[in-house]
């Protein structure tokens, strides 16, 4: 299998597409007109998750519908107990999706490589809706707090779910690596929601989710129009709103803070706004930088 990487610029984004020559023609007749109808499916809100976690927490958030289970074959041509012991956790995704009525199909290596458009799948991937990101109007306040698994919704924020009561806000996020990162660390927090900005921002897609190890599919995703208006809205409705900024001096934390705030990292306009949020100054590393 050859792989050939052309880099393609949208705008402000610098996209890396992946081309599998010889591996489609490779495959039986019947995989060919699949692996068509999900790339055409792809054009038409159907996304391809891939990789063991991302795949996994997909099924057990069920955020999404799911059309297809794909499975390497040779992962599942050991018997149960065998296959429990090679990798636990393709087997906890054969059980999960035997419990979702999900029919898993098993193909060739090249089949998966060519869906997933060459990117390291794990041997694993599905075809399934995309999160919902729905705007935040008509939402309670309430509902932002508890995680999308919460059964209860009702109860003291943390009893129930493990939330924190904390929202993640991030605005103008734009580097993909950057943004699975703050997932993972989002979740492992107990932040239940994040909502992003939806002008230059980075939205949810299979390349953020593979990127957070599967972490973006616990969280719920509300799309912001207007920045400013929306923290005004959150501060009225009894949030701390409380923005990060880099390059001071030292570490403070004064959620007390009086004083004319500095944002060199939001949008100026937001400066009208420093009566309602706060600011942690957080140290800014770099190589250059003495432990």
């Amino acid at each position: 299998m050859h792989l050939k990487v052309r880099r393609v610029t949208h705008g402000l984004f610098s996209v890396q597409r992946f081309s599998c020559h010889g591996v489609r023609e490779n495959l039986p007749k019947n995989l060919q007109l699949e692996l068509d109808a999900m790339r055409k499916g792809s054009q038409n809100d159907l996304e391809i998750i891939y990789g063991i976690q991302p795949t996994l927490a997909a099924l057990s958030a069920k955020q999404r519908s799911i059309s297809h289970i794909y499975v390497r074959d040779d992962l599942l041509q050991f018997p149960s107990k065998c296959s429990t012991y090679k990798n636990q956790w393709v087997s906890n995704l054969i059980q999960v999706a035997s419990t979702s009525d999900i029919k898993i199909k098993s193909v060739p290596r090249d089949f998966l490589s060519s869906l997933t458009n060459g990117r390291s799948n794990q041997g694993v991937a599905i075809a399934c809706t995309p999160l919902p990101t729905p705007s935040l109007h008509g939402v309670s306040a309430h509902s932002l707090l508890h995680f999308i698994h919460c059964r209860s919704g009702n109860g003291k924020v943390g009893s129930c779910c493990g939330s924190s009561s904390v929202v993640l806000f991030l605005d103008q996020v734009q580097d993909v690596m950057n943004v699975g990162s703050i997932l993972r660390s989002a979740v492992f927090f107990g932040v239940p929601t994040v909502l992003f900005s939806a002008h230059f921002s980075a939205s949810p897609s299979p390349l953020i989710s593979k990127l957070s190890a599967g972490a973006m599919e616990a969280l719920r995703f509300f799309r912001v129009s207007n920045s400013v208006s929306t923290l005004k809205q959150l501060h009225e409705f009894g949030f701390t709103i409380v923005g990060t900024a880099g390059n001071q001096p030292k570490f403070q934390e004064n959620f007390d803070h009086s004083q004319p705030l500095e944002l060199p990292l939001v949008k100026p306009e937001m400066q009208t706004y420093n009566q309602v949020m706060n600011v942690v100054y957080m140290p800014v590393y770099s190589c250059c930088n003495n432990p």
